[in-house]
């Protein structure tokens, strides 16, 4: 005598045969997909500069992989109950409603003689066992297996001949990554050279080297501006005053060594040993040292007249021996 519990086991063959279509349809929908948008993309890179033909198939094959997993999921993995399962094997093997029938007299939700609720029961399982599933369900019929396979082979020709075939706005790109590279190695230089300036700067010429400092930091903001916009009108203007920045700055520093080394000539002729001790200094590269002595001197002069008029002959040669170089440092 067969009960409820051999229909239910007969059942999953049923349910395995489904789960099988469903998964090969959603497979070559999820491949139709992420083709379908890889042709996409490669088409409008050839319209915009937006990505290399590899990035952009990188991302469409992502796209495929992401469908297909998302899909196999949805098909294994979402609940099929015996009702609705009962109900596409009425419909697929032509049962005419002997599954749900029998399910609704072995759940209990249909009353009916036990003979004829045993007869019911026998006559679901007998055509549940003699159906064929493979010819009743097919995975694919093979008129859809053509179009289906036409359709796919049409969309990996063109995502092959979109990225084989030349884009003429990789050129563009390309240009934009050199501008992209040189705006940071400009950049980079001047953030380097802004960093060193506290370490290169001495007490004589503070004045200057905070113009500089604060001229470094607008030239890098616009430095900056012209890499997130990426305007090569403005990047190469920006990179011209980058480049007349750090030539200028090159000639500050020739300039300010040149007038260190004038300032400790000047000193070290001198017959004041405070004078003396700051050219010492000067030469030493101890540029605190040497302003902390003048400063010591300028405001303690000699009390000796004779000491007093070196002293002043000795800032006049000084005065003048830098003037060319730092007018500023000279009037001071």
């Amino acid at each position: 005598m067969n009960n409820f519990g051999d229909i239910l086991q007969a059942m999953r063959p049923l349910r395995r045969r489904l789960r099988q279509r469903d998964s090969l349809k959603a497979a070559w929908m999820s491949l139709g997909a992420g083709l379908g948008g890889s042709v996409l993309l490669l088409l409008a890179g050839r319209i915009w500069p937006l990505l290399y033909n590899g990035q952009f198939l990188a991302i469409g094959l992502i796209f495929t992989l992401l469908l297909f997993l998302v899909g196999q999921l949805f098909v294994w993995l979402r609940p099929l109950p015996p009702q609705k399962l009962a109900r596409l094997g009425d419909a697929y093997l032509h049962l005419d409603e002997r599954l749900i029938t029998a399910l609704e007299l072995g759940e209990g939700r249909l009353q009916a003689a036990p003979a004829i609720r045993q007869s019911q029961l026998d006559d679901a399982l007998g055509c549940l066992q003699r159906a064929s599933l493979p010819e009743a369900l097919p995975l694919i019929a093979r008129n859809r297996l053509l179009q289906i396979g036409g359709v796919l082979l049409a969309l990996i020709i063109s995502a092959a001949a979109l990225f084989l075939t030349p884009n003429p706005q990789e050129a563009i790109l390309q240009q934009q990554d050199e501008l992209a590279d040189l705006l940071e190695s400009e950049i980079k230089q001047l953030k380097e050279a802004q960093a060193n300036l506290p370490a290169q700067a001495d007490p004589l010429l503070a004045p200057q080297v905070e113009e500089l400092s604060a001229e470094l930091s607008d030239l890098i903001d616009r430095l900056e501006s012209a890499r997130s916009e990426l305007s090569p009108e403005q990047a190469m203007a920006a990179l011209s005053e980058a480049e007349e920045s750090l030539t200028n700055l090159d000639q500050q520093r020739l300039a300010q060594q040149q007038t260190l080394n004038n300032l400790a000539e000047s000193l070290a002729q001198s017959n004041l040993q405070s004078a003396q001790d700051a050219a010492q200094a000067l030469q030493n590269g101890d540029i605190q040292r040497a302003s902390e002595t003048l400063q010591q001197l300028g405001q303690t002069p000699p009390a000796a007249p004779a000491e007093a008029e070196s002293l002043a002959q000795t800032l006049s040669k000084a005065a003048q021996a830098v003037a060319q170089t730092n007018p500023q440092l000279a009037q001071s």
